[in-house]
């Protein structure tokens, strides 16, 4: 019987399977913080009760399942080392894996690592898998152990207590989902999904891969009537930024580092039932975002300071309103711009 939770104001998952024999834990989660353009994911199996044998099946492949694993080679450390689309993968843990052909019949093709582990009663086995946007042969191996602990007291800094509010163990954890969704940048991404239609076969279905401003305006004062938390001076200084560099051509949405969404291509990948599977967007138009936003932040959020950044004896806080794009003329006491005719921005 397999279950699984996230851990306490963390996005560490934790799986759980309980076997006639006895029980199964895995721990899994991204290195955090992230480093930009390096992935790092952990993952920990521990038989926690009785002894346990576990398949691990590794089957990297990128672009959709178009570009699968190449020049894979096992290094005499047992590190694996291989090309995936346009990036380097290195697995560590894994030494004992075979790597085999995988054919079209499992939906894509190319190299499959399967690792079987026995382990007794106690014993714990730690898997590392790195993608990379260059060569890692310089790079040292990640210490599992030190990884996870850095991991651990990171989120434990990211998340606030929220104590003071009706349901603290539910807001930590949405916490650590917004969170977790926020680049190094600023950008939040809307969801981690992709073509859910808003009505089956009505063509509305959108990458929330990216980052909206409507959704991360809400977020945003979500964040500030709970109180001030770094996520609410992310969200002012990305959407901020693209006033600054848009002004009356802000998109409804932007990459994580404020660049362009791709356009929408068609992807041959089965999806949600009424909806076709893409990726970028089509969406274009700023009327929506610029509406939303300034509905969003038509008033200063509660723990925003006016005209300062901030206070004495105190943490830094938002400036709010930010600064007006060039061009814009500001609406008296709304914390609104009029940008043209019809058009107003946040």
């Amino acid at each position: 019987m397999p279950g699984g939770h996230y851990e306490e104001g963390s996005l560490i998952w934790r799986s759980r399977w309980v076997t006639e024999s006895g029980i199964v834990e895995c721990r899994e989660a991204l290195a955090f913080p992230g480093e930009r353009g390096r992935l790092v994911l952990l993952r920990r199996v521990r038989a926690t009760e009785g002894p346990a044998r576990v398949r691990v099946v590794l089957h990297p492949v990128a672009d959709y399942g178009t570009q699968p694993l190449r020049a894979a080679r096992r290094g005499d450390d047992g590190v694996w080392t291989a090309r995936v689309g346009d990036l380097h993968l290195r697995w560590s843990g894994g030494g004992d894996a075979s790597l085999s052909d995988v054919g079209p019949e499992v939906g894509s093709t190319g190299g499959q690592f399967t690792l079987d582990l026995d382990l007794a009663a106690g014993q714990r086995h730690d898997l590392v898998l790195e993608l990379s946007e260059w060569p890692m042969w310089d790079d040292s191996l990640p210490v599992p152990s030190d990884t996870w602990s850095r991991t651990e007291r990171a989120w434990s800094d990211a998340v606030p207590d929220l104590d003071d509010t009706v349901a603290a163990r539910d807001g930590r954890q949405a916490y650590a989902v917004l969170r977790g969704m926020t680049s190094a940048d600023g950008g939040m991404v809307a969801a981690a999904t992709t073509s859910l239609p808003e009505r089956s076969e009505a063509g509305r279905n959108y990458d929330y891969r990216y980052a909206w401003i409507r959704d991360q305006c809400f977020a945003g004062q979500a964040v500030a009537a709970a109180g001030q938390h770094p996520l609410l001076d992310e969200a002012v200084r990305f959407v901020g930024a693209r006033l600054h560099e848009d002004g009356p051509k802000l998109k409804p949405a932007y990459t994580v580092d404020g660049g362009p969404v791709p356009d929408q291509r068609m992807l041959e990948l089965p999806g949600y039932p009424g909806a076709s599977t893409g990726s970028g967007t089509t969406s274009t138009a700023s009327s929506n975002s610029t509406c939303s936003a300034r509905r969003c932040c038509s008033s200063p959020p509660p723990h925003a300071t006016t005209g300062s950044t901030g206070t004495a004896g105190g943490p830094p806080r938002s400036r709010w309103p930010p600064s007006p794009p060039a061009g814009t003329n500001r609406t008296r006491a709304s914390g609104s711009w009029t940008t043209g005719p019809g058009r107003t921005a946040v």
